[in-house]
């Protein structure tokens, strides 16, 4: 229990000191992964957070799926039957998440969705509670998929369109204008892909990615 009590309050704290904004479904029991995640946060950033409005007569599960519909992305740990739901409408809906199986719960229990599982961080799996430094192997590990979004897939044909405009906002995004932040795009590649479909090519790669620009380019000359 106190590693994990002690795994959600870091976790909060270095969401606050990365600058994000925490939402919360529930925070009345102060056991529970967000109020833990909270009092974290608020250490750091007392005002930074959107707690989700609950009214009587609201399904017992609406304020966590609420929580899921304004968020960016979703870490899910421990937790019962709000996690589980959290889960499956991230899944559903493809946004980012974050699952922390080693700490069970439905968090763990999600993971034998194989679409979950596959998007275990290894440094998350495979996380040693024996070691003095688990507590920053996990949130780094958290902050290095944070900081892969927001991405852009670049889609393109023939010539060196895609790359050039993939090194222009690798330059933007690190000069402090309007694409700061942004993490480096995907180029989306059919080479070596064998009998896999452009389609789902596409959907793999949209899956991991907030938006896709796609440059008009020449076609081939048939003969």
């Amino acid at each position: 229990m106190k590693r994990f009590e002690d795994a959600c309050f870091a976790i909060g704290k270095a969401l606050a000191e990365d600058g994000h904004r925490l939402i919360v479904a529930h925070d009345e029991n102060p056991k529970t992964a967000e109020a833990l995640a909270l009092s974290g946060f608020q250490q750091i950033q007392p005002f930074r957070y959107y707690k989700c409005i609950k009214h009587d007569g609201d399904a017992e599960l609406k304020a966590h799926l609420d929580a899921v519909e304004m968020s960016d992305v979703v870490i899910l740990i421990g937790g019962g039957n709000g996690t589980y739901a959290s889960g499956l409408s991230a899944l559903r809906r493809r946004k980012v998440m974050v699952p922390i199986p080693v700490l069970g719960g439905s968090a763990k229990d999600l993971c034998e969705i194989p679409e979950i599982d596959k998007i275990v961080v290894d440094e998350i799996r495979n996380l040693d509670f024996e070691s003095d430094d688990w507590n920053n192997v996990l949130t780094n590990a958290i902050k290095k998929v944070l900081n892969t979004y927001p991405r852009v897939l670049i889609i393109h044909g023939r010539g060196d369109d895609g790359e050039e405009l993939k090194r222009y906002i690798k330059e933007e995004s690190v000069s402090g204008g309007v694409l700061q932040g942004l993490a480096e795009p995907v180029i989306m590649n059919l080479s070596g892909s064998g009998a896999v479909t452009v389609p789902q090519v596409f959907e793999d790669l949209a899956s991991e990615v907030s938006a896709a620009i796609v440059i008009v380019t020449a076609d081939d000359i048939g003969p």
